[in-house]
Parts: structure tokens; C-alpha cells; sequence
């Protein structure tokens, strides 16, 4: 009986100091002060390593992932880019782009790389699932699957977790690009389970090429696919960009249209550009074997730029229960902003800036987005300057603790913005932020762990690097929670 009056008296005194605080907050907002600076939140940056580097080309376009239950086994991709930049290197043979993976067995300390056989690689993208097994997708041509053309989607499998490569690749089909990889987490019974989504052109019945949404499941870790699907939600110019598996195995891709695919009636360009670009998500309850309606996002999305990726996660550890969140650099040069859905995709918030609230249409952005095991939203972004002489870009991070309402201020990641040699300067000429991705993972422990190319002169260089929010920041009872506990389990009279 003691016991429990010394526990119900400690709750009373937690809960008084719950409202000391909540009345400073209050008192510093009426005196212009803001809850960053009363709350003291931190974002701290740590283990800066570098995974690879090239004395001949730069590296572009880099992904990570890492093992479900294991944050020592890191695995990453990255695209290796030789790009002339002057008229003598135009005219001489050059190597094609090629891909190569980096795997780490002691948390990123150290990276073992292995190159793909891919001449021509492009979009590189890496999964490992429960059971260890891990997947690499790119778009490229290979040997022995010469029907697939130089744009066929090629998926390649490993038994341990990347330490090795079956020396033959799957193929999935001709006329491919930006293919994505999202594992199955929600249930052991489907721990084998991954789905790879993708933008596949084909030939509509006006002759030309209609892009469609392109998805294909596994169920055995890689190994092989079941028959895909293939969806056209609409007439217009639409690219798939990512798909999230919810708590109960639903998975949900998202995709944008940018404009009309054959011109509008009556009009000349045969390409005409939305002002903006439109955000849809589909839903499928069967695992992938069928899909709802197209579920509006947002149109808040650029351009400028023509084209930008937009990020797609979810919410599956139980703090905010499979709440979506869908990220994007705003329109007409405006900041990454982000929306949230706790319906599934039905409805949507509106968007709010994750950093800076700052347009700035010399400035190219490109967003990741990924939830931890605490609920934390964490939002990275690249900026780079498209106009800059000597290129220059840097990496941000911010975080929501409340579910996609409000971000901390941003933390610049990098700690280096400029120093590029004339083939850096070629190559972000084209990709002013190294691409259009890069690698960002929330990690088993709770940590955030981002992946990045970095143009340093006569030397390109990947470098990663680990993000935290600050244990007293994300464990901290926000004002609606302190109320709601005041009202429902302390009602102090």
C-alpha cells in the first residue's frame, strides 16, 4: 500500500513539473521566445567516415540500407560516373557508367566494395531482408539478357547479405527507369518478402509509349519474381518513385504526373508541363496483387526544376500507427516541404516546410524521408547550386517529433560544401546534387545514417555519416500530451 502511494505521489510530482514547464514554454512564446530555444532541441552529427573514393571518376547517385535487426551490417550502392568535359575526352572511347556495391560488417567503419558487370548502369538501388539475404536493382544492359535492350531492369541477389553476388541476374523486363526496392517487415511469415517498383514505358494504343506503374513481388528474397503488374492510372506523364509496406503487410507507391504525355488538344508543344507537379499514392490490401484508386497527395511539388523525386515513408512503430508521410521541394523554388496522412492515403495535411522557409530558384533540392523506431520523422536533403561556378553543395537534416505538425531547425551534415576539380564540375553540371538520390536509412537503434557523394578536387569521394535526435528531445511529452494526461489520468483538483 505504501508502495503505491510513494508511485501515485511520484506521478503528481511528474506531472506538477509537467506544468511548470508547459507555463514556461507558454510564458517565453508570449514574450517572442520559441520553443526551440526553451526546449533546447539537439541534433547531433557523428562517425563522419569515408566509404569510398576515385582518383578517375566521380560517384554519383549513392543508396544505403541496412539489415532490419542488426546496425553493423551496412550496405550501400553508389553509380560511377565517367563524364567528359572537354572536346578531346568526347571523341575518345570512354567507359560506361557503372554500379558497385559497399558493404560494411562493423557499422561503417569499414567497406568492402564489389563492381557489377553492368556496362551502362544507371539508377542503383540496395535491400536487405529479415533473413539476410540482400538485393541490388539497377537499370542497364547484361550479357545473356540481350532482349531486355540498355534500359532493361536487372535485379541481382545474395545469399549473405552482400558479401556475394550470384554471378547471373534476373531480368524483369525492357524499358525501365528509376527502379525502387522496399522490404516486407510486417510479419516473420513474410521475412523473404520485397517488392521492386518501377516506371516501365510501353506501347499504348495510339502507338506511342505510355509510362506505367511497374511493380514485381518476391517472395523468396530476390531470388525470383512473381508475374508483375502494371498499372496506367492515367493519360498523362506519370513516374513512380517509392513504395512503403504498412504494419499489416498493405503496400502503398506513390507517383507524380508532371504534364500531359500527348499534348493537349489543339495545342503545339507535344509535351506540355504542368505548373506543378501532382502527388498520387495507390493502396494495395492483397500484397500487391491488385490496387485502389489513385488517392490525391498534394500539388505542391516544383517545378523548378522539370523533373525532381519526391520521398515516401511510413510510420510502422507503433507511435503514430502507419501514418504516411510524403515529402517534396516546393514549387517555384521553394523550400522541401512535407504532408501527412493518418488514414492510409484517404486525406492528406497540408504541407509545411521541414527547414528554411526560403524560394530560391538557383538552388536544386532533393529529399529523403525515413521513420525510426520512436516514431521520429527524419527528413535529409541536398542542396546544390546549378549556376554556381565552382560547385558547391551541402547536406541538411531536420526531424519531427510530432508526427510531420513541426520540425526542428535544420543541421547541417557536411562539412565541406566546395572544392571540385574540372570533372566534378562536368558531372554536377548535370546532377547539381550528385544525383537524383542519395542514401539515408533510419537504423535499428534508433539513429539516422545518411550516404553522400562529396565532389572534392582530383579526388571524388562517398562519404556517410550518422544523424541522432537527442534522447531528452525525442523522449519528451509534448503540450498535448501533458494536457491529455492531466484531463484522463491526473484530474488534480
Amino acid at each position: 500500500m505504501l508502495k503505491q502511494l510513494y508511485e501515485l505521489q511520484e506521478k503528481r510530482i511528474t506531472v506538477v513539473r509537467h506544468r511548470v514547464i508547459t507555463s514556461f514554454v507558454l510564458f517565453g512564446l508570449l514574450w517572442g521566445i520559441s520553443t526551440e530555444q526553451v526546449c533546447a532541441q539537439d541534433i547531433q552529427v557523428s562517425n563522419r567516415t569515408l566509404v569510398a573514393q576515385s582518383s578517375d571518376y566521380p560517384i554519383a547517385e549513392p543508396h544505403l540500407t541496412v539489415h532490419p535487426s542488426n546496425p553493423k551490417h551496412l550496405l550501400a550502392a553508389a553509380l560511377i560516373t565517367p563524364v567528359s568535359f572537354s572536346p578531346k575526352e568526347q571523341s575518345e572511347n570512354l567507359p560506361k557508367w557503372s554500379c558497385a556495391s559497399f558493404l560494411s560488417l562493423d557499422g561503417g567503419a569499414t567497406w568492402k566494395r564489389h563492381d557489377f558487370p553492368i556496362d551502362g548502369c544507371v539508377d542503383p538501388w540496395v535491400a536487405i531482408t529479415p533473413d539476410g539475404h540482400a538485393v541490388f536493382s539497377a537499370v542497364g544492359p547484361v550479357a545473356g539478357l540481350e532482349a531486355q535492350g540498355s534500359v532493361g531492369l536487372v535485379v541481382y541477389h545474395s545469399a549473405d547479405g552482400g558479401r556475394n553476388w550470384d554471378e547471373k541476374p534476373l531480368g524483369l523486363g525492357a524499358n525501365h527507369d528509376h527502379p525502387t526496392l522496399v522490404t516486407d517487415l510486417s510479419s516473420p511469415a513474410r521475412a523473404g518478402w520485397l517488392y521492386v517498383l518501377s516506371t516501365q514505358d510501353v506501347r499504348a494504343d495510339s502507338g506511342k509509349r505510355q509510362p506505367t506503374v511497374f511493380l514485381a513481388r518476391s517472395k523468396d528474397s530476390g531470388r525470383t519474381f512473381d508475374k508483375p503488374i502494371t498499372i496506367i492510372p492515367n493519360n498523362l506523364d506519370n513516374h513512380p518513385e517509392i513504395a512503403v509496406v504498412l504494419s499489416d503487410g498493405s503496400v502503398v507507391i506513390s507517383y507524380v504526373d508532371t504534364g500531359w504525355l500527348l499534348g493537349k488538344t489543339g495545342s503545339a508543344p507535344s509535351n506540355t508541363r504542368f505548373q506543378s507537379r501532382r502527388a498520387w499514392v495507390l493502396r494495395s490490401t492483397n500484397n500487391g496483387e491488385s490496387f485502389s484508386m489513385p488517392l490525391f497527395v498534394n500539388d505542391a511539388c516544383g517545378p523548378p526544376p522539370r523533373m525532381q523525386l519526391s520521398a515516401l515513408t511510413a510510420d510502422t512503430s507503433g507511435r503514430f500507427p502507419d501514418r504516411l508521410y510524403f515529402s517534396c521541394r516546393k514549387k517555384d523554388g521553394g523550400p522541401i516541404v512535407v504532408n501527412y496522412s493518418e488514414d492510409r492515403g484517404e486525406t492528406w495535411s497540408d504541407p509545411v516546410p521541414a527547414g528554411a522557409d526560403a524560394n530560391d530558384v538557383n538552388v536544386r533540392r532533393i529529399v529523403g524521408a525515413t521513420v525510426n523506431k520512436s516514431g521520429v520523422l527524419g527528413i535529409a536533403w541536398i542542396e546544390g547550386r546549378a549556376d554556381a561556378g565552382p560547385h558547391c553543395q551541402d547536406l541538411f537534416f531536420s526531424a519531427s517529433l510530432d508526427g510531420g505538425r513541426s520540425f526542428l531547425p535544420q543541421r547541417q551534415v557536411t562539412s565541406l560544401s566546395c572544392q571540385p576539380s574540372a570533372r566534378d564540375t562536368a558531372i554536377y553540371r548535370r546532377w547539381p546534387t550528385g544525383g537524383d538520390y542519395f542514401g539515408f536509412a533510419a537504423m535499428p537503434d534508433g539513429d539516422f545514417r545518411v550516404l553522400w557523394a562529396e565532389p572534392r578536387a582530383n579526388s571524388p569521394q562517398l562519404w556517410t555519416a550518422s544523424v541522432r535526435v537527442a534522447d531528452q528531445v525525442a523522449g519528451k511529452i509534448t503540450y498535448n500530451q501533458t494536457v491529455a494526461l492531466w484531463d484522463e489520468d491526473f484530474p488534480l483538483k
